[in-house]
């Protein structure tokens, strides 16, 4: 009757552990959290709501980016048909709390979080803060 109730034990300890070992399994590549198109939803200044259409630029109506595993991206400006008006692409490198963008000799480091299907990008230049929102496609 002893052995029976120490292989029981041990084998609960086993499950637990498995069951802890899987919880921990996640992807821990901040890159692939990142990955796939996003688009522009809006945008804050120092905590002000902006117009989108203040960012926009080209006569543009959405914008759409694409963060590829590869650690290429691609963005594309619509106007309000749904054409393509303008593209930029270039590579990404991301970390736990940075996402820096690179194309067309520009550099534009931001401090990213995700919750839900919403991608927060943070940045502060020249003494304001701006805080722009993506969706998930």
């Amino acid at each position: 009757m002893r052995k029976l109730n120490l292989t029981k034990a041990l084998l609960a300890l086993w499950i637990l552990g498995l069951v802890f070992t899987a919880a921990g399994c996640g992807d821990d590549d901040p890159e692939s959290s990142l990955e796939g198109s996003w688009r522009f939803s809006s945008w804050t200044v120092d905590g002000l709501s902006v117009p989108a259409s203040e960012w926009y630029e080209d006569g543009a109506a959405r914008v759409e980016v694409t963060l590829n595993a590869n650690g290429t991206w691609s963005a594309n400006d619509f106007d309000a048909d749904g054409q393509v008006i303008d593209s930029d692409g270039g590579t990404y490198t991301a970390t736990a709390e940075n996402l820096t963008l690179l194309g067309d000799g520009d550099e534009l480091i931001f401090i990213w979080s995700i919750t839900g299907d919403t991608l927060s990008l943070s940045m502060t230049e020249d003494g304001h803060l701006a805080v722009l929102s993506w969706t998930r496609l």
